[in-house]
């Protein structure tokens, strides 16, 4: 108690919030809110919805994000978030010895030290995330209960401790947002990244986008279900784009490309994550394993399948009516099985039989 009194600057007693104003105090609004959120490219887009929700609970609140370089563009994509504040955490711990990152480093953490907040939300858990609340001027500082954090020492550094009864990942965010607003998850889902509608009297889209690479080697699909589902959308029509971020990833999409047929396949340029948009624009529909793309295309509204091979389908929330996922708990899909869940977008005459 006393380890926990020392790193926080509040008493272990005041750990549970006011029942109508969340951990604020009675008839308080704040004016500053802060969220940590460093990683990765799909946590940051689950977060998106609980910007949203705080937006809704008060709208004239301004909301900075403190996020890993890397992935700032996510925070930038978010119509409710004033100031982004891009670490260069990563680039750090791969090159401590560089001056130019610990100068980067620093003077990023100074801009952050220079702003007072109200309220600041640690949605990671982690010792390097919650140090950077710590550091962050606020008198509030919350997030998860010990037991909850990705490193239980992270708990020491929080004024208020939310324990999630959720484990879906945006679930799981939105409750920690709710804990500190004293309200409950806004309904309907709202990512507040502005989905971007086709054209009025323009022509369907004929590209699907089939996201194949993960950021690990256990949550990819089989190659071999890949070219049969590829296969099977060029034979109705379809043309197939297939993204990549790392030159393996690259190379990938070359084979699967030539074993579907090139003809009927264009490999994407390497993309920023600030131009995704328009690209998920051009699109009618993306089917990916569990990655970025697949949740940032789904924030977006664009009508997505999930297929999770060694995560579970609870980290994936598309917006109502837009998006399905397959795998786990449940069986492994085959290319029969994800063709027949992306038909419903499909035109009736081009769905399989």
């Amino acid at each position: 108690m006393a380890l926990l009194k020392l790193a926080s600057g509040q008493d272990p007693a005041l750990l549970h919030p006011n029942a109508s104003n969340g951990v604020l105090a009675a008839g308080q609004t704040p004016r500053r809110v802060l969220l940590v959120k460093l990683s990765a490219m799909g946590d940051q887009v689950c977060l998106a919805a609980a910007v949203r929700d705080i937006r809704r609970r008060w709208p004239a609140v301004e909301i900075d994000w403190a996020v890993d370089e890397r992935f700032a563009d996510i925070a930038r994509l978010h119509r409710d978030v004033k100031q982004v504040f891009a670490l260069p955490i990563k680039r750090c711990q791969r090159g401590w010895r560089l001056r130019q990152n610990r100068r980067d480093l620093f003077q990023a953490l100074l801009a952050l030290r220079r702003q007072h907040y109200d309220l600041v939300l640690d949605a990671q858990g982690l010792w390097k995330s919650a140090l950077i609340a710590r550091l962050a001027r606020s008198p509030l500082r919350v997030g998860f209960q010990r037991q909850a954090c990705g490193e239980r020492p992270a708990a020491l550094f929080y004024t208020h401790h939310h324990q999630p009864s959720r484990s879906a990942a945006v679930a799981r965010l939105r409750d920690l947002a709710a804990f500190a607003l004293g309200s409950q998850p806004y309904a309907p889902l709202d990512y507040g990244l502005a989905a971007m509608p086709m054209p009025e009297n323009s022509t369907p889209s004929r590209r699907i986008a089939l996201c194949h690479a993960a950021s690990k080697a256990e949550k990819r699909w089989e190659d071999g279900e890949w070219v049969k589902l590829g296969r099977a959308l060029a034979a109705r029509g379809f043309q197939l784009v297939l993204p990549w971020g790392t030159q393996a990833e690259q190379q990938h999409a070359k084979v699967l490309a030539d074993a579907i047929g090139a003809q009927y396949c264009e490999i994407l340029p390497y993309t920023q994550l600030a131009d995704w948009p328009a690209v998920l624009a051009s699109l009618r529909l993306l089917i990916g394993v569990d990655s970025g793309l697949l949740h940032l295309a789904a924030a977006h509204g664009l009508p997505t399948v999930g297929i999770f091979v060694s995560t579970h389908t609870d980290l994936f929330s598309p917006l109502p009516g837009r998006g399905l996922a397959l795998g786990l708990p449940g069986p492994l899909p085959d290319s029969s099985a994800v063709l027949q869940a992306a038909s419903r977008w499909l035109p009736a005459e081009l769905s399989p039989g």
